[in-house]
């Protein structure tokens, strides 16, 4: 019997992976504003921000000595709320609508319609991938991305940008 519903639980869980449906999971942990933990039934995983390239992320490939390092760290000193701007928007313990992605990214639903790759974008807490071709989004993340630059929020207020984006490409 428990193998059955075993079974019948990770036919679920994966066939939601080719689904259009988004998938309700419970947000475990976070570990950055980036990097989350869901929890669905008994399974556990990690979800990366579905599309952008964070700050975080920028952080943990950036090499000890780098400009760009650098340059976040001082702008997580300067700006202490964006550091943990996912604990402001995210709660632990609570029921969020997700979408699973590739590579461990998902689509995470924060704000009824309104996801939280957009909410990191619009806060110029990250920027688009390069090569990000996902045609139901690439639209609204270009949107919120420009309407950060045109504000000047986050990474668009600073040399940030133009210190980490060429590491970013030269990896």
């Amino acid at each position: 019997m428990f193998y059955k519903g075993f079974l019948f639980f990770i036919l679920l869980f994966f066939s939601s992976l080719y689904a259009k449906e988004p998938l309700i999971a419970r947000l475990q942990h976070i570990y950055s504003n980036s990097t989350l933990k869901f929890q669905v039934e008994q399974t556990e995983f990690i979800c990366k921000t579905y599309g952008v390239v964070s700050l975080d992320e920028l952080l943990e490939r950036a090499s000890l000595d780098s400009n760009c390092k650098k340059a976040i760290e001082i702008f997580y000193k300067r700006n202490e709320n964006l550091r943990y701007f996912a604990s402001h928007y995210l709660f632990e313990h609570q029921m969020y609508h997700i979408s699973l992605k590739k590579q461990n990214q998902c689509l995470v639903f924060a704000q009824g319609e309104r996801t939280y790759s957009e909410m990191i974008l619009e806060n110029g807490l990250g920027f688009v991938e390069n090569n990000f071709s996902d045609k139901e989004w690439k639209y609204a993340f270009k949107k919120a991305q420009k309407n950060a630059k045109i504000a000047k929020k986050g990474v668009w207020d600073t040399t940030l940008f133009s210190k980490c984006i060429k590491e970013y490409y030269m990896q």
